[in-house]
């Protein structure tokens, strides 16, 4: 991994952590883009490798609505 990519997790990292505390629970793709002000898709390919290189934990959820979709975590 380079130094610029080392980076960018962190930043995002960093993001995902302050979303979740602000919203007291694990947060989705769309609320991490909406805080940082990105679009979803660039928000999932960041927190997707985040996950893979083992920064945040991915749970499979069913929202309100009925929508099946994915929730994020930090692992501290």
């Amino acid at each position: 991994m380079t130094t610029k990519d080392q980076h960018i997790l962190t930043f995002w990292w960093a993001k995902l952590h302050e979303c979740e505390i602000a919203a007291e629970k694990p947060v989705s793709a769309g609320e991490v883009a909406r805080y940082v002000g990105q679009s979803i898709g660039t928000a999932k390919r960041y927190l997707k490798r985040l996950v893979g290189e083992g920064g945040a934990t991915a749970s499979s959820v069913t929202f309100p609505n009925k929508v099946e979709g994915v929730v994020y975590a930090t692992k501290s």
